[in-house]
């Protein structure tokens, strides 16, 4: 059988700020083609600079990065032809957003690699689609509303084609209705076999979307398993005060045997409930 493809490795991560000696304390992990992975964890406990580490915007200490399978030493810049293969979300629209109007942004990019004008457009306009922004293509950045720069920066993101992209707290300050959006367009990326690093601190968000959660706390990570297998360590996530998903909470306490992961698999868990409820007060 053959061995899946690694496409970002960490061996050995270590990292310190000035004033934060082993925010990061040896961390090793691989990524492969099509995972959503989900970083998970109190303040401070390091998930924010590990997206950065592994994104190359930050110089590890010690340890190194391979992205598909090409190693990045510490201290050197992440080489350019690597650098297109991964896109970065921020928390914060505005430390991404660099074009005056919503079309110049997302051709940033592209016009930096010099590519021809014709896919620049192509490229620009299929971007645009991706992400529902058909109409505000010459409207000013500074005007747009949070969801609107929230999508742009998507946008400028998915039009490098990245194979990797990292997204950090990649909700903030969303309504739930831009949120649900942001959400399927993440989810629409990723079924295309591209590979999500995402930080956040949704478990809700995080149980019904990653294939994968790990944990990080001091700076290493606790736990790295499937969702069904992550939110069984109860004890171990109530000493890092880390709440268990809602629904999976609910349905638990009702008694149901499903472990549903949106409000439709809930409420058809209640209803097997329910039937169960009845036959079994029937047999009795």
């Amino acid at each position: 059988m053959t061995e899946k493809r690694c496409v970002l490795e960490a061996k050995d991560l270590v990292f310190s700020y000035e004033t934060t000696p082993n925010v990061i304390r040896g961390i090793s992990m691989k990524a492969f083609p099509g995972e959503r992975i989900i970083f998970l964890g109190g303040n401070g406990e390091g998930k924010s600079t590990l997206l950065y580490l592994l994104a190359g915007l930050f110089p590890p200490e010690s340890g190194a990065i391979e992205i598909d399978g090409e190693r990045v030493d510490p201290g050197k810049d992440v080489p350019p032809h690597l650098r297109k293969k991964t896109g970065f979300l921020f928390q914060e629209s505005e430390d991404q957003i660099l074009g005056a109007t919503v079309y110049e942004d997302i051709s940033f990019g592209p016009m930096n690699m010099k590519l021809e004008e014709e896919d620049i457009r192509s490229g620009v306009e299929k971007a645009i689609e991706m992400t529902g922004l058909e109409g505000l293509e010459e409207r000013p950045t500074h005007y747009l509303s949070g969801g609107e720069k929230k999508r742009l920066c998507l946008a400028s993101t998915f039009v490098m084609e990245p194979k990797i992209l990292f997204c950090d707290e990649p909700f903030n300050s969303l309504d739930s209705s831009m949120k649900e959006k942001v959400e399927n367009y993440l989810w629409d990326y990723s079924l295309k076999g591209n590979t999500l690093l995402l930080a956040t601190h949704d478990v809700d968000f995080a149980w019904r979307f990653a294939t994968r959660i790990l944990l990080i706390h001091g700076g290493q990570i606790l736990l790295d398993q499937a969702p069904e297998d992550f939110f069984q360590h109860k004890p171990l996530l109530e000493q890092v005060n880390l709440p268990m998903p809602l629904l999976l909470s609910l349905a638990e306490t009702m008694g149901c045997k499903g472990r549903p992961k949106t409000l439709e698999e809930f409420i058809e868990e209640q209803e097997k409930n329910r039937h169960r409820t009845g036959a079994l007060r029937d047999h009795v």
